[in-house]
């Protein structure tokens, strides 16, 4: 009907090749055709999980300005999985350069299961996303894990170290904070962070 909105999920979609596949939303032609459908593009890889796209373009940065903590985002392993990096997009902004970060995996228990080790922001990583290794590959079987980026304080200058896209709407139960501990977990919505989860090569995701 007329100014009706609906959520369409793919219960059944398990792709099960390599590439591109694109997903399309319909409704029945009106006197608007333009606006008839909705198309979504998703790249279907071996080995990393993302909610980027891969335009990268109106990105914005995201952070906690002069504190700390986390920013996660939550993805669902589908079977077994070791996860051994994090991929994060490093914003734009001189205030980011000179900042330590590192990456964090956390399982369903709010517990910190392997970290990477501490990273100095430099000027080339702006703009650009920045691979952390893990000090472990961590194993995982259905079920659910956290995947983000720790934020260290700087009571001098804020910065904003994570890439985000607009999502409208936001998907629901995908991004968090917490504190660095960490305690607090919280869903954000708004925007879509800029953060992957690796595992090994021979794990289809």
């Amino acid at each position: 009907a007329p100014g009706q909105e609906t959520t369409v999920t793919f219960a059944a979609y398990n792709p099960t090749t390599v590439g591109l596949n694109t997903m399309t939303v319909s409704v029945p032609a009106d006197q608007v055709a333009l606006n008839d459908t909705k198309s979504w593009v998703q790249e279907t890889t071996t080995n990393t999980f993302a909610y980027a796209d891969s335009t990268l373009t109106g990105l914005g940065g995201v952070g906690y300005n002069t504190g700390s903590g986390l920013l996660l985002t939550r993805y669902f392993v589908d079977g077994p999985a070791s996860v051994n990096s994090v991929n994060v997009h490093i914003a734009t902004g001189a205030a980011i350069t000179g900042n330590t970060v590192y990456a964090v995996l956390i399982d369903t228990s709010g517990t910190i299961v392997a970290q990477s080790a501490n990273y100095t922001i430099v000027a080339g990583d702006l703009g650009t996303w920045k691979t952390f290794t893990l000090n472990t590959p961590v194993n995982f079987d259905t079920e659910d894990i956290y995947v983000g980026l720790a934020q260290t304080a700087n009571a001098n200058t804020g910065y904003f170290p994570v890439s985000f896209q607009s999502e409208n709407p936001t998907r629901p139960a995908a991004y968090y904070t917490a504190a660095l501990t960490p305690a607090g977990l919280s869903p954000v919505s708004g925007f879509r962070l800029l953060v992957e989860a690796v595992v090994a090569p021979a794990c289809a995701v």
